[in-house]
């Protein structure tokens, strides 16, 4: 069975209408070896509002773990050693 992990990255970017920075947090699910990114919805009510939204981005928060940066990644991953060796297709196996 693959393990399941909930993993966040913190940033900021620049609001384009107003000019001013703003923090974000982007939050993904590693399955296996794919990291899948996952999105916080705002369902919104009559007035407009979703008074459980902030709760629910607080959960996440809080169980899921800072994504690594690429480059650590990278370190942990092993390149492949050796030549491929060209088919020269006489043999089907």
């Amino acid at each position: 069975m693959a393990q399941v992990e909930l993993f966040k990255r913190k940033g900021t970017y620049t609001d384009q209408r107003t000019g001013e920075e703003k923090p974000f947090t982007s939050f993904f699910v590693k399955c296996g070896d794919e990291l899948v990114p996952i999105q916080v919805r705002f369902y919104e009510d009559e007035e407009g509002k979703d008074p459980r939204y902030s709760a629910r981005k607080t959960v996440l928060s809080a169980f899921s773990a800072m994504l690594p940066d690429r480059e650590e990644q990278a370190k942990g991953k092993k390149s492949a050693s050796g030549k491929v060796m060209d088919d020269d297709g006489d043999n089907p196996f």
